[in-house]
């Protein structure tokens, strides 16, 4: 008998993972009687609930259908995984906005749900890059939902989720979340200089260093293509604005390519080197708008004093207090955000590591293989 019961409820959870998967109307009888039977119990050793499964997969039908069915209340979506994540933070995890509608439109306290690491939908959705349903959770928006625990905003998650395209975005919207720094004193440049990768100078479509490299001739066809191709993106003014163009302006993508370019262009191969392409342009943009807006009062406050028998007549007697994006964007060689940071500021280059080092030792350093990244 007992062993009956566990085959039949091994067979209706079976039908129910079914239909989460697989989204068919027919299958909705199947998934109501194992919502009754099991409602939102954890259905797997990270504690999701079968809403959670939902929201990952997208089946708006049976979602809806529970919700039209009175099957589902405002508690059961707030029930919370291990992570403390909600329906909602998966729906803002893969993106899927009308869902996210869904859940909303019944409980619209649910956007300002927060996981144990005190992150938001809102912060899930933009450290993830999904656009759509940042748009949607913004109407929702508050200052609880702008930051996590340690501190960052959500302008540092889509940073350390390479949104950038988004993060611009955000800092046109939020242009004070620009200035707010984490726990450990980094704003979201700084997060952005500590990542080479997202530039071409950390990439691997510049020729410096090429004798040391294998495989010369298609690493010099591989720039060659990269330099040949244009960015897409482009930035757009707004009309009788007594802003500065830097802080009011947006990034749009122009879709001036010829159909031919975009087939071409389509193949993995060269469709790997347009991404980055597009890709470092976009961080470029992102960090030109985040150093404008940096205060660099900060940093740029280190005093001299005389020394006798020093070979340079002057020595720091004070180091930086807080990190300093030039200084670890010179550590990580990262040419593009030290050649702005020095354009808009200049006195910046009077700056200093916590061993008293500029950025002139910190760059010769780093050439002759001596200077450790971190």
């Amino acid at each position: 008998m007992a062993s009956s019961r566990i085959n039949e409820y091994r067979s209706i959870r079976s039908a129910a993972y079914r239909a989460v998967l697989e989204g068919k109307k027919q299958s909705v009888e199947n998934f109501r009687s194992f919502w009754r039977e099991e409602g939102v119990k954890p259905l797997d050793k990270f504690g999701d609930t079968v809403l959670h499964f939902l929201a990952i997969y997208g089946n708006e039908d049976a979602f809806r259908l529970l919700l039209q069915d009175g099957l589902v209340t405002s508690e059961n979506l707030k029930a919370k995984n291990v992570n403390g994540d909600t329906a909602l933070h998966e729906a803002a995890r893969f993106g899927h906005k009308d869902i996210a509608e869904i859940m909303l439109r019944t409980e619209k306290d649910l956007a300002s749900e927060s996981n144990k690491l005190g992150e938001t939908p809102l912060f899930v959705a933009a450290a993830c890059g999904k656009k759509e349903v940042f748009s949607l959770l913004e109407k929702y928006i508050g200052d609880c939902m702008m930051r996590r625990n340690d501190g960052c905003t959500i302008l540092h998650a889509a940073v350390i989720g390479k949104c950038y395209s988004l993060a611009i975005g955000i800092s046109e919207s939020y242009p004070d979340l620009a200035g707010k720094r984490n726990e450990k004193g980094k704003t979201a440049l700084h997060l952005l200089a500590a990542k080479p990768e997202s530039f071409r100078s950390g990439s691997a479509y510049t020729l410096r260093g090429l004798g040391m490299k294998s495989l010369i001739p298609l690493l010099i066809l591989r720039t060659i293509i990269y330099c040949c191709i244009p960015v897409l993106y482009k930035e757009s003014q707004p009309v009788n604005s007594a802003e500065e163009p830097s802080n009011s302006a947006s990034i749009h993508k122009l879709s001036r390519r010829s159909s031919f370019a975009n087939y071409i262009l389509g193949f993995p191969w060269l469709k790997e080197i347009d991404d980055a392409r597009q890709s470092h342009a976009v961080a470029v943009m992102l960090a030109e708008k985040l150093i404008r807006r940096e205060d660099w009062s900060h940093y740029v406050h280190t005093e001299f004093k005389v020394l006798e028998g020093s070979q340079f007549g002057i020595s720091s007697e004070k180091k930086n207090r807080m990190p300093d994006p030039l200084i670890q964007a010179t550590r990580l060689g990262i040419i593009e955000v030290v050649q702005e940071i020095l354009s808009v500021y200049p006195e910046a280059a009077y700056t200093f590591d916590g061993k008293g080092r500029n950025i002139l030792q910190l760059q010769w350093r780093r050439k002759n293989g001596s200077c450790m990244t971190t």
